[in-house]
């Protein structure tokens, strides 16, 4: 084997081994981008992972007022499955908004957070925006987006009494009230 031979074969792995080096620098670069901006895309046929538009305005909304949304969904450990779906259903609410916060609280593991949240039952979800709190037994999007809408809402609610046509009294508690 001559010089020739032997120079040219560490220039063509020297080569190969730059080429290996960049190729994985490249592909760290790309798997370093991709965990720092998630996205997720739903491929199923009817759209089941996506937020309806509606649900996306609602955050929208809550977005501009810059008010923040944050949940507790009080599951029990065991119930894994449960608390799956609904994990599944508030990282898509999380995708969208930035202001969107939840956690998962077991009640019977953690009495004093349930205890502060008067949980009587559960699985419950808790959803608190500003003051306002909202409180769900059912997390699918429909009922979600429902209690988000009427955190929003700030006009209070009036409710009128007749008087003095033998109608029953609202302010006792017997039976003729």
């Amino acid at each position: 084997m001559n010089s020739s031979d032997s120079r040219r074969q560490i220039v063509l792995g020297t080569g190969m081994a730059v080429g290996v080096i960049v190729f994985l620098a490249i592909v760290v670069a790309i798997q370093y981008v991709v965990l720092q901006h998630p996205k997720r895309w739903d491929l199923t046929h009817t759209g089941q992972y996506t937020l309806a538009p509606q649900s996306k305005q609602v955050l929208e909304t809550f977005r501009e007022k810059n008010i923040p949304i944050e949940i507790l969904a009080f599951y029990e450990t065991r119930d894994s499955s449960a608390r799956e779906s609904v994990r599944d259903l508030l990282d898509q609410y999380k995708d969208v908004s930035s202001h969107f916060v939840y956690s998962f609280v077991d009640p019977d593991k953690e009495r004093a957070v349930a205890l502060k949240n008067k949980i009587e039952s559960y699985p419950t979800i808790v959803i608190k925006a500003g003051d306002k709190e909202e409180r769900i037994t059912t997390a699918d999007e429909e009922t979600v987006t429902n209690a988000l809408v009427k955190l929003l809402r700030t006009e209070a609610k009036k409710v009128y009494f007749l008087k003095g046509h033998g109608e029953l009294s609202p302010g006792t508690t017997s039976r003729r009230g």
